[in-house]
């Protein structure tokens, strides 16, 4: 009697690079995935998922950059914790003592 019960296949997730390579087999050569999966030794499944998903190499991040760099944000925070007159400015002051412009104009 054949084993009824499905184990589950031990298969380590893909890296990046194996990513990249099965989207250029696939959109390039234009090989199909049970291809891909027989000349990389993946499980097609996991071929399949990685061509599902349309991620090939990772995105540069979009978005604002900050205001304030580290440096800055430093130079700010030594200056406000100085002494305790510096405690009682508010950050506009202490932001104009160093000569940061940032916030409102």
């Amino acid at each position: 009697m054949p084993n009824v019960v499905r184990r589950p296949r031990q298969c380590r997730p893909l890296r990046q690079s194996e990513r990249t390579r099965d989207h250029a087999r696939s959109d390039l050569l234009h090989w199909p995935s049970e291809a891909i999966a027989v000349a990389t030794g993946l499980p097609r499944t996991a071929v399949q998922s990685a061509l599902r998903s349309g991620v090939e190499s990772p995105k540069k991040q979009t978005g604002r950059k900050p205001i304030i760099t580290r440096k800055v944000r430093e130079r700010l925070v030594a200056r406000a914790t100085l002494d305790a007159a510096h405690h009682r400015m508010t950050y506009t002051e202490i932001t104009w003592l160093e000569g940061v412009q940032a916030g409102k104009p």
